[in-house]
């Protein structure tokens, strides 16, 4: 009894809203009613010599009166639009901020501070412009007197190019005068990646469509034309020639039909965060690279990237111990620039490429075997507006730079910052 009156004592006390407070001292004097008769019928009436009086029913009427009253008073156990209103404000997915016409937040719930980067106490009693952009603030303010606008979209001060849609609605008083403005926040981050990769895709199938296909075209007829030979002349000593040709011909059809395969599937499983520096690690141990040392010094962060992001780990270092020349070592390295962006950098000691070759060797078609591979790594990579160039010196090797934005990484805490792979 004594633990029921405290729950209820406590549960009143802490009650911030005045119909919760209501309820819940209703819900405490019904127990003191129950409690306190029931204290009358078993100590007090005993103590006097009075053993067959029981009033405990007293108490459970009283009680069952309180909350009878509670119920059809304070809608007490009824989810109605009213009742339910803040709980739904809290809980939604979506950000919302009721602010007035100046734009001072006078209401907002956990997901707007989320989705700005903030927490909820700073958000409450703010100007609202003091979250997003000036651009973006006049945008909402321009767009506002109209009434209404929908998906406008910014990127959040404090969220380190995560973007944000925005939808927005006038409030207006008993007397139809404009008294603030609703705004709901979404984070379209993810979705506008999906886009650019559904857009990217879009445009490269159809060009690489045309370039394989036309490939493929000349190496099936280069094909038959050394078959031809070959039937022709199956006993001239050249024939073995013939046949290696033939043999070579057939492997670059499969080379470009490969590489089809893996160009379809960029943005078709989506982007998401992956540690850098154990994909390094495993990577490294699935490829050959005998007499070549691989260190993977890189810090403990995460990239958001398409998940093909291990097949352009792949490419570069296959790149670098194909292409290379005496290549003896490959070196992956990250470094912070300006505390926004992070630059993770491919770096060996072949030998290089040339000026001249720097911007082309990104090109379909261009460059030893299918020409294909650099071309396919930057493709990946701009899924999330990810770049990548080459800046080393000719004749002391080769140097990716890779500058990846501040909202397509994040640190990981307690990780080792470098990691070292063994010949």
């Amino acid at each position: 009894m004594l633990w029921a009156l405290y729950a209820g004592f406590s549960s009143w006390r802490r009650a911030r809203r005045e119909r919760e407070r209501r309820q819940n001292l209703l819900i405490f004097a019904g127990i003191m009613a129950i409690v306190g008769f029931n204290g009358l019928s078993g100590v007090a009436l005993p103590f006097i010599g009075i053993h067959t009086v029981n009033l405990v029913f007293i108490g459970i009427f009283i009680f069952s009166a309180l909350i009878t009253y509670a119920i059809q008073r304070y809608e007490l156990f009824t989810l109605t639009p009213e009742a339910a209103v803040m709980d739904i404000i809290s809980t939604m997915p979506d950000g919302l901020i009721l602010t007035d016409m100046d734009g001072t937040i006078s209401l907002e719930n956990a997901s707007a501070a989320e989705i700005l980067g903030v927490s909820k106490i700073d958000l409450h009693g703010q100007p609202f412009r003091k979250f997003i952009p000036g651009n973006a603030y006049s945008s909402i303010m321009a767009a506002a007197e109209k009434g209404r606008f929908s998906d406008l979209e910014v990127v959040p001060e404090n969220r380190n190019g995560r973007i944000a849609s925005i939808n927005g609605v006038i409030v207006r008083g008993p007397e139809m005068k404009p008294a603030g403005f609703v705004l709901i926040l979404r984070d379209v981050t993810d979705r506008k990646a999906a886009e650019t990769a559904l857009q990217l895709s879009k445009q490269k199938l159809s060009l690489l469509a045309g370039v394989t296909t036309h490939d493929i075209a000349n190496a099936v007829t280069a094909l038959s034309w050394y078959l031809d030979l070959l039937q022709e002349e199956y006993r001239d000593r050249e024939s073995p020639e013939v046949l290696e040709r033939s043999i070579e011909t057939v492997g670059t059809i499969k080379q470009h039909l490969q590489f089809f395969r893996e160009y379809r599937m960029i943005g078709t499983y989506g982007a998401a965060w992956q540690s850098i520096g154990p994909m390094n690690t495993q990577i490294a141990g699935e490829i050959q690279h005998p007499g070549v040392e691989i260190g993977n010094l890189v810090a403990p962060v995460e990239i958001y990237a398409d998940k093909l992001l291990p097949k352009v780990i792949y490419n570069l270092l296959d790149n670098a111990i194909r292409h290379g020349g005496k290549v003896s070592r490959i070196q992956i390295t990250t470094s912070e620039l300006d505390n926004v962006n992070l630059l993770l950098v491919f770096e060996d000691d072949g030998v290089g490429v040339r000026d001249e070759e720097k911007a082309k060797i990104f090109e379909y078609g261009y460059g030893k075997n299918s020409g294909f591979g650099l071309a396919f790594v930057r493709d990946v990579l701009a899924v999330t507006d990810i770049g990548i160039c080459e800046t080393g010196v000719a004749g002391m090797g080769a140097r990716f730079e890779i500058l990846i934005p501040p909202q397509a990484w994040r640190w990981i805490e307690g990780k080792n910052p470098v990691q070292t792979i063994p010949n």
